[in-house]
């Protein structure tokens, strides 16, 4: 299985998770899912150009990006709100990269 897939699939499940937290954190749906995605393509390209594979340290960046973006430069959201569209972003990357490998295995098992 490629690396690449379960990397869309994150990015994916993270933008689709970032704005249904927002919203239950009474911030635009956009917000969410706009700030997932940008803190997934840093994590992304400093995990690339640092050559990381630890999931914790993607964790760890991922979720400094997201305070940077979203609390202090420029969106100016809460801790709740931040918190929220975390939850929501994560979760959904976790049922994410769960179904794209669960389908990869599956299919090639055929």
């Amino acid at each position: 299985m490629n690396d690449y897939m379960i990397l869309t699939a994150g990015l994916v499940g993270g933008v689709a998770g970032g704005g249904p937290g927002a919203h239950l954190s009474k911030t635009p749906f956009r917000k969410g899912a706009l700030l997932a995605a940008a803190a997934s393509i840093i994590q992304f390209v400093i995990g690339e150009l640092t050559n990381l594979r630890q999931p914790l340290v993607y964790s760890l960046i991922y979720l400094v990006a997201i305070g940077l973006i979203g609390g202090r430069w420029g969106m100016r959201l809460t801790a709740r709100q931040l918190s929220l569209i975390v939850i929501g972003s994560f979760l959904l990357v976790l049922v994410a990269a769960a179904a794209v490998s669960y389908f990869v295995s599956s299919v090639g098992n055929l």
